[in-house]
């Protein structure tokens, strides 16, 4: 899963938030004197990726997509948050415009007091909007093409997560319904709690 539903599953707080964002930018290490939802959030970050990665829906997915590719599940990642924006409203009561803004006001609040790199990218993360972008299919495409922008060379020579752009489309209610069977799985092996005050 990408930023959205990192985000998403891990519940009210936002230490626990931001910390399952930086996870990946951060290595997975905290700092000295974060607070303690940051660690917390980061050892979701993992149970996520681990359940995400050896469930049998989401390698049928990575499947559709071809045979070979390393970036395979690095697509899968972003397209199962495009589902997830588009099919907001089946797992969370508030629209998600208002849920994006709420977790934007309340990590740059946080945010204030965090490390450089950290801070560094949660601000950039709230400027960019890319949490509310994923749900067009514009939205996904400019997602994975900036993605490519990161590659290295080496990778860029093999393949590019934009490469994937006509085979998802090609497949793409297939994948809207692995999404549907998947989600709720995950969300139970998390214990997300549905209720989202604002």
């Amino acid at each position: 899963m990408n930023w959205l539903a990192h985000v998403f599953l891990s519940g009210q707080d936002i230490d626990v938030q931001l910390g399952n964002l930086l996870a990946d930018p951060l290595k997975g290490r905290s700092w000295s004197g974060a607070p303690q939802g940051i660690a917390v959030g980061m050892a979701l970050h993992r149970k996520m990726d681990r359940f995400t990665d050896q469930h049998a829906v989401f390698k049928r997915s990575c499947g559709r997509l071809g045979r070979q590719g390393r970036l395979r599940a690095v697509v899968m990642d972003v397209v199962y948050d495009h589902f997830l924006s588009r099919h907001w409203s089946r797992y969370c009561p508030y629209p998600l415009v208002d849920y994006i803004q709420q977790f934007h006001r309340n990590a740059l609040l946080a945010a204030q007091h965090h490390p450089y790199k950290a801070r560094v990218f949660v601000t950039r993360l709230v400027l960019s909007g890319r949490l509310g972008q994923y749900g067009s299919w514009d939205g996904l495409a400019s997602t994975l093409e900036r993605m490519d922008q990161r590659l290295s060379p080496r990778v860029r020579a093999k393949e590019a997560t934009s490469d994937y752009l006509f085979p998802i489309e090609k497949v793409y209610d297939s994948l809207d319904k692995d999404f549907q069977d998947f989600f709720p799985e995950l969300m139970s092996h998390v214990n997300h709690d549905m209720m989202i005050d604002f």
